[in-house]
């Protein structure tokens, strides 16, 4: 009905298109933006450092919520009834985002942080505006940020940060690639290790995609499932009870350090903490200045997606592109529907690219240290191998040898048999006196001819 559709918040109809929790705060924060600057009540302005709490307080945060809401029923009220006056502020609004990036305040790329919240805020809330128009004059920025991946280096400085919780969350972002918003799903049961022959190989990971509404699998490193099995463990020795159920991280229990204490409250850590934990440990860690310089308007890798990054750029390396894209649940498009390669035949490739994702030294040293190991039992197979394959040919050679050894023996057998029946054979001619009286006769005659001499 009109009267219920009239009723509906403009910010819960922008809200209600939006699938993913962090999405959803960037819009929240870019539109009050858009209201502070329509109204200029800088109540609603936050802070541009990231990793700085958005409220002093959650009474602050629902203030802030109430003054937004207001001010975008009274925005709608006016653009739908003037909708001239709804276009020109629309525009100055990003014209002066198009200034600040000609003055290199902000890249060409952010000004699409403030379109893109707006325009769905206004198709949502039935407010005409001639994007195309807009579209036309704002500048075209990249389409890919221009940053890297955190280094190994860097990695293992920010799990030095004394949080508890540092290495089972990035080790496990870095080695299964998946997305900050994976966190506010992420369980104990959801982790199962995979053994063969009674080594850990890996470990299967299922992870929930905040963009799709699903679930998929992916992997995990030996050194990121036992970093995060010694984490659970250590919260059950101090009395949680932890079942399949159980956040995978959650808030602290040493009381020293901030935490509550309860073992049996376990609080999950959303993706909200995590990326602040996150952030503190790259502070921490000093990898990256506190603040950018003049015309820099993004470090040189992001927090929490640089190790999504690390783990693509490495599996690139040793997997199929198409085995990558899927351990990321990105959408392969056709390829989905006509390759589907089985579950093992991912893990059997993913296990390619185990050693390069091992980050800590003592991990690192065990997988040199099996290879050192494999590679000598390899040299040894090859020695052994040719050293058989040589005895099989002299085994050969001394065949053939005794072969024609047995041969010669038998022709040598038969000529002496014969010699020897030759023999006897004169020897009864040479008993018989007319054998005998005849040879004297033919050397008679030879004598005489003079063929023969006396």
């Amino acid at each position: 009905m009109l009267t219920e559709k009239a009723t509906v918040d403009p910010m819960t109809e922008l809200f209600d298109t939006i699938r993913s929790p962090v999405t959803k705060r960037k819009y929240e924060l870019r539109m009050r933006q858009f209201f502070a600057w329509v109204y200029g009540d800088q109540q609603l302005t936050t802070p541009h450092r990231k990793g700085r709490s958005l409220s002093d307080s959650k009474d602050e945060e629902d203030s802030k919520d109430r003054l937004a809401r207001a001010y975008s029923r009274k925005f709608v009220a006016k653009a739908r009834a003037d909708t001239d006056w709804a276009n020109g502020t629309v525009e100055a609004f990003l014209r002066e985002q198009k200034e600040r990036a000609e003055n290199h305040e902000i890249s060409a790329s952010t000004i699409s942080m403030y379109t893109k919240p707006l325009k769905l805020f206004c198709v949502m809330n039935d407010i005409p505006i001639n994007w195309l128009k807009l579209s036309k004059k704002m500048p075209k920025g990249r389409h890919a940020a221009n940053d890297r991946p955190p280094t190994a280096e860097e990695v293992k400085r920010i799990l030095q940060f004394a949080d508890p919780r540092i290495k089972p969350v990035v080790l496990t972002m870095l080695s299964s690639g998946i997305r900050i918003g994976s966190w506010d799903h992420l369980r104990w049961g959801h982790i199962q290790p995979v053994v063969v022959d009674g080594k850990l190989m890996a470990a299967r990971v299922k992870a929930f995609n905040t963009k799709s509404k699903r679930w998929y699998t992916t992997y995990m490193t030996p050194e990121a499932y036992h970093a995060t099995k010694e984490y659970v463990d250590g919260r059950q020795r101090k009395g949680e009870e932890i079942t399949k159920d159980s956040p995978v991280v959650r808030n602290l229990l040493d009381t020293d350090r901030g935490g509550s204490g309860k073992p049996n409250s376990p609080i999950l850590m959303s993706s909200r903490v995590v990326m602040h934990l996150i952030e503190r440990a790259i502070s921490s860690a000093q990898i990256r200045p506190k603040r950018l310089p003049p015309g820099q308007t993004r470090y040189e890798f992001k927090a929490t997606h640089g190790f999504r990054k690390y783990f693509d750029t490495v599996c690139e390396r040793h997997m199929k592109t198409l085995h990558v894209e899927m351990l990321e649940d990105h959408d392969t498009g056709l390829k989905e529907s006509y390759n589907r390669p089985s579950e093992a035949d991912i893990l059997n490739d993913y296990l390619k690219a185990v050693q390069e994702l091992t980050i800590t030294d003592e991990w690192r040293a065990a997988f040199e240290s099996e290879e050192r190991v494999r590679e000598q039992k390899e040299s040894n197979d090859d020695l052994v191998s040719a050293l058989t394959t040589q005895n099989n040919q002299l085994q050969e050679q001394v065949k053939v040898l005794a072969d024609r050894l047995g041969k010669a023996e038998s022709v040598q057998t038969e000529v002496q048999a014969r010699q020897q029946k030759t023999d006897e054979l004169m020897d009864k001619l040479f008993e018989d006196p007319k054998f005998e009286e005849a040879v004297r006769r033919a050397l008679r005659g030879h004598l005489k001819a003079g063929k023969l001499t006396a």
